[in-house]
């Protein structure tokens, strides 16, 4: 558990009383001297009803653990009467519970109002809000009183969370995680580059050239995506070549022929299945009679 202090950041609300937020947002236990004051005289009921910026923890669930201060005075020291004063719990407008009234016997006092964080609707502290109420203490001229507000406080006890395991990649950069390695990054958000002593045991040949590649290897990449050429210590393709993908001009490292023949007249298609596969006019000769046809240009 840890604790801090918040200061209202916005009055809600308020009945009779001048001024705004700056007069109330310092520390009762150190007040400036500042006050939100009667503006209806000592014969009427005053209330200001503040908003706090929101945790850095959940509130607390605990008897008391919860703290509303506040620092309220005497509208007149001068009348015989004396006002009660009693502070609120509300939550996003609504009313909460109400703490006991207390009597204000002077031109200084401080009032206080504990709870339970499990009186939340909402657990983050996000919609607390803290209300001061002056009841006026009536009666003869001479007795009559009511209560300024000079500060406000909320005294937070909130569970400190623990750092989260899992960490947006959108969010933190690699360079920012300490002591932290993911074990899975997209490839898409994080080069293998910035990749500190983890290796991807599969990257899309989509995503990641070969030339990037450090310390691993395709087991398997589409020729569509990689040409003959630029497989040249990857892998060796010198058996099956789709014909779409290679011109007749980059055969000439992988299949040897002895002779020209024109591209316009025989399409890459034919020229691979009649030299694997038959002759000329389509009849089945054995490669090694084809090729000996190819370099002699006779039969033997």
């Amino acid at each position: 558990m840890a604790t801090e202090r918040q200061s209202p950041d916005t009055v809600a609300s308020s009945t009779n009383l001048t001024n705004g937020v700056t007069e109330i947002d310092d520390d009762p236990d150190s007040p400036d001297g500042l006050w939100m004051a009667s503006s209806g005289g000592d014969n009427v009921n005053t209330d200001v009803r503040v908003t706090f910026p929101t945790p850095t923890g959940d509130p607390t669930v605990g008897a008391d653990l919860q703290e509303f201060k506040a620092w309220v005075r005497q509208f007149d020291t001068g009348q015989t009467g004396d006002p009660d004063c009693r502070i609120e719990l509300w939550e996003n407008g609504s009313l909460v519970r109400a703490g006991g009234e207390t009597s204000i016997t002077g031109s200084g006092q401080m009032v206080t109002f504990t709870w339970n964080g499990n009186e939340l609707g909402t657990a983050d502290g996000s919609l607390v809000e803290c209300k001061v109420v002056g009841t006026k203490s009536g009666g003869s001229p001479g007795a009559r009183n009511t209560v300024d507000v000079g500060a406000v406080e909320w005294n937070v006890d909130y569970s400190a969370g623990a750092t989260p395991k899992t960490i947006a990649a959108t969010a933190v950069g690699v360079a920012a995680i300490k002591k932290k390695v993911f074990k899975s990054i997209s490839a898409t958000s994080v080069g293998v580059a910035d990749v500190k002593k983890k290796s991807f045991v599969t990257i899309a040949g989509v995503g990641i050239g070969v030339a990037d590649l450090r310390k691993k290897m395709f087991v398997t990449i589409a020729a569509a995506s990689i040409g003959v050429a630029g497989l040249s210590t990857v892998l060796r393709f010198t058996q099956a070549i789709a014909a779409v993908a290679t011109v007749t001009a980059q055969l000439t490292t992988v299949v040897k022929f002895k002779r020209t023949i024109a591209a316009t007249a025989t399409g890459v298609a034919s020229v691979v299945t009649n030299y694997l596969g038959g002759g000329d006019s389509g009849i089945p000769w054995p490669i090694a009679r084809l090729r000996d046809w190819l370099d002699y240009g006779k039969w033997k």
